[in-house]
Formats: structure tokens, sequence, C-alpha cells
């Protein structure tokens, strides 16, 4: 069961871009549901990705939109290699 979703998911980040990124960072206010998703990346990426700051408990010190922008998205290649590494 997993295993097809695996590959769905790796199927779809395949079809992500730079350009779509710049796109997500040039937002000043994501449609609802898109900052959840980055909030999710945060988390999954925490303690792997050094842009992603973390407080002393070890989770995401600026959780939030303007956080993923700034940690995340501050070099759109290097997350989406970041992403399709994970």
């Amino acid at each position: 069961f997993a295993e097809p979703m695996a590959k769905k998911a790796i199927d779809a980040l395949e079809t992500v871009g730079k350009k779509d990124l710049g796109e997500c960072k040039s937002m000043s206010l994501p449609p609802k549901g898109i900052d959840d998703v980055f909030n999710a990346v945060m988390v999954l990426l925490s303690g792997m990705d050094p842009n992603i700051q973390l407080n002393k408990q070890g989770k995401p010190k600026n959780m939030g939109w303007e956080g993923a922008k700034e940690e995340m998205m501050g070099n759109v290649n290097e997350f989406l290699d970041t992403l399709r590494k994970f």
C-alpha cells in the first residue's frame, strides 16, 4: 500500500520545477492549504536541511509561511535538490 503512494509522490515531485517554487516564493500570502503543506515539509526536513533553524526541542523555529520562504526556498535549486534526495 505504501509503495504505490510513495511512487506517486516521487512522480509528482518530478513535475515541480524551479519556476513553480519561485512562484510560490513570490506569494505574500499563499492559497489556503499551501502554507500547511510547506509547514509539513519543514517538519519532515528539520534536522536534515541545515537551512531550517531549530529550537531547543529540535523543532522548526520559524514555522509559518515567512519561515518556509526564507529557510527552505531561500535557494530554490537547493530546496528542490533536498526534496528529490529525501
